[in-house]
């Protein structure tokens, strides 16, 4: 028996540690995933996998590398700057060569500290050289083609000192670099001769910081937060010579307020795409605009125990517009299309492959991936799945406004991945397009998108107005008639029922709230000595504003809905009416014998919700009208509601003053 235990314990220790060495390794594997309209996390299918981690290049093992490129010959080229060598190597990781120094002024010299690095479309690779304060030239083969040595003057950087990290060329051979600490992207001719510096952010100081500061002593200002130009930390040149910066944002509290806010002019956002004079062209017409993880909370710019945002540290674009962006802190891949539309996210933190210490750059060679660690001195070789390249076929659909075949990849895609709210944007913003409003309407109520759905629905108001334009107008005047004739009616019917006392029943007190409304003293007065006014009328008029209201919420139209649905939200909502009206009812009638109120109970409660009228008119208006306008027309949502409780205020307020005598 005792053996018999021992194996089971044995078999069960083996199973538990089996589930454990399971659920670390499933915890270390990275999750593709993309972002809601509404910011929640979603799972999606890979669209890179992991195919190696290679850290030792011609027998040496990488140390802290800074860069990586590849090249138009299919190589890739590394910034080993531990080692203070360039790393050139086929794809496939083989036939790597090290170039340790360059030839200048006919003496050798060794590099050092190189970081940033580019290549150009006739092989030529340029290296910033930090530690020499150069740009090095070299050959395709790694031999010196040149040196940039005019270095750039302080006063030419604005007291700066030149210090260049990262490197690029456009294809007029215009070279630009960025230098550290320094505002701003240093531009150089071909020949290496300082032609100004582009780019560089204004600072906006807080208005209130500026007022502050008035009366602040120079030790205090010294002491507060200081503000300084934003610096670039990398940046990539695409193939029309667009230039893509990256840097790292210092005010996360601001930045957690552009993305809430789905702000797209932020100057804390950390990407940019400049042209060649330093304008910011970049599309940001995504969900949010692009800056890595949207779903961090920082509740006050004072707040450091919250998760903090993404660290953008480098930047990859390819032909087609898609890029790129390598967040170092996190350990992430973000993958967004040219409008700043993300298709996908990959990578964390982590030991296994397709996980990063320190990412610090990527670049793409065709439909590869290439992945440095700086933390682990690696790179990271990941290939596209067959997900990924339907990805990749829509941007090019999308491009050639193929809009018949490119609904129906998404809907290929929606297969694949049902919780993608990118594909129900796009299917619905190309029936935008074709003017399939309906049809439009209903993706983007899928994903909750209110900002295009408001478009879809103004499409199908002007093609019904359009269709019916003789018929809408007709419609509204009978409707504007109708109501004159109803309180006309209701004015004729009141007036005689005055003098009727003996026949008056619950039509006569239900008709006379049309007089209240608009002759609050006169009609309260009456309820009050003439009884034209019933308790049962009251409670009728009380019930029906509750319904409205219950109508109002859960049937307004799409974009004005305030998504009560369940029990608890319903039950809130008409608190915010009853929990106002009983205790109002039940302080006005303990009030009577503080300030010798001559009305009682009964009448206070019939006062009250006589005063209610207006609600039931006014927010079943509001409903109906909500289901035709759109967003930029809220305003006569807001007012026609804000009207309703206002009015009913002032019934209550002069209700009171009349049933107690105030007056």
């Amino acid at each position: 028996m005792k053996k018999i235990l021992k194996y089971i314990s044995v078999i069960t220790a083996f199973l538990s540690l089996s589930v454990m060495l399971s659920l670390t390794a499933h915890a270390e594997n990275y999750t593709t995933y993309t972002y809601s309209y509404d910011a929640r996390y979603q799972v999606s299918p890979d669209a890179f996998t992991a195919e190696g981690e290679y850290s030792v290049f011609d027998n040496i093992a990488l140390k802290k590398p800074s860069d990586i490129v590849c090249d138009s010959n299919g190589r890739i080229i590394i910034s080993d700057t531990g080692n203070n060598r360039i790393v050139i190597s086929k794809a496939d990781f083989s036939g790597a060569v090290s170039v340790y120094g360059y030839i200048h002024n006919g003496k050798a010299v060794n590099f050092s500290e190189p970081a940033g690095i580019c290549t150009t479309e006739n092989g030529l690779i340029y290296i910033a050289d930090t530690g020499n304060s150069v740009i090095v030239i070299l050959n395709s083969d790694g031999s010196t083609y040149s040196v940039f040595d005019h270095t750039p003057t302080s006063a030419q950087l604005g007291g700066f000192a030149y210090t260049p990290v990262a490197v690029g060329v456009d294809s007029l051979e215009r070279v630009f670099i960025l230098s550290r600490d320094t505002p701003g992207i240093i531009l150089m001719d071909k020949n290496g001769e300082f032609q100004g510096v582009i780019g560089a952010q204004d600072v906006t100081v807080d208005f209130s910081d500026y007022i502050w500061r008035m009366f602040m002593t120079r030790e205090q200002i010294m002491n507060s937060k200081q503000y300084v130009p934003i610096t670039y930390n990398n940046f990539f040149i695409d193939s029309k010579g667009f230039i893509y910066v990256t840097s790292y944002v210092e005010d996360g509290y601001a930045l957690m307020q552009a993305v809430n806010g789905r702000n797209s002019s932020s100057d804390v956002l950390p990407v940019r795409k400049l042209t060649s004079d330093g304008t910011d062209v970049l599309k940001r017409n995504g969900f949010f605009p692009p800056v890595g993880d949207v779903n961090f909370k920082i509740s006050s710019k004072t707040d450091t125990n919250a998760k903090t945002h993404s660290s953008i540290s480098a930047v990859t674009v390819r032909d087609n517009g898609i890029y790129s962006l390598a967040d170092s802190k996190y350990g992430k891949i973000f993958t967004y299309d040219e409008d700043g539309n993300l298709l996908y996210v990959f990578g964390g933190n982590g030991s296994k492959t397709g996980l990063f210490e320190n990412l610090i750059s990527i670049s793409y060679g065709n439909t590869d991936l290439f992945a440095l660690d700086n933390g682990r001195g690696s790179v990271t070789l990941f290939k596209m799945t067959e997900y990924g390249k339907m990805l990749d076929e829509t941007v090019i659909l999308e491009q050639a406004h193929k809009y018949s075949e490119l609904n129906s990849l998404w809907s290929k895609i929606l297969e694949k991945n049902n919780n993608f709210d990118l594909a129900y944007y796009s299917i619905g913003k190309n029936y935008l397009e074709q003017k399939d409003y309906s049809s439009a309407m209903e993706c983007f109520r899928l994903i909750n998108n209110t900002t295009y759905y408001s478009k879809a629905l103004q499409g199908k108001r002007e093609e019904i107005l359009n269709k019916w334009f003789l018929l809408v107008p007709v419609i509204m005047a009978l409707a504007a008639a109708a109501a004159v004739k109803l309180f006309g009616a209701a004015k004729k019917y009141n007036l005689s029922e005055r003098y009727n006392k003996s026949r008056r029943g619950l039509k006569s007190h239900l008709v006379y709230s049309a007089e209240v409304i608009f002759h609050p003293f006169e009609g309260f007065s009456d309820i009050k000595t003439e009884g034209r006014g019933g308790t049962l009328a009251a409670t009728i008029i009380f019930a029906a504003a509750v319904i409205t209201l219950l109508i109002n919420n859960l049937f307004s139209g799409y974009l004005f809905n305030k998504g009560i649905s369940d029990a608890l939200g319903i039950i809130s909502s008409l608190g915010n009416l009853l929990v106002p009206f009983f205790l109002y009812m039940l302080s006005n009638w303990c009030l009577t014998s503080l300030m010798d109120g001559k009305g009682n109970m009964k009448q206070i409660y019939t006062t009250m919700c006589y005063s209610l009228v207006p609600i039931i008119i006014l927010l079943n208006v509001s409903t109906v009208l909500s289901h035709f306008l759109v967003i930029e027309e809220a305003a006569f949502v807001t007012t026609i509601s804000t009207a309703a409780y206002l009015w009913t205020v002032i019934l209550i307020f002069f209700g009171t003053m009349t049933i107690h005598d105030y007056g």
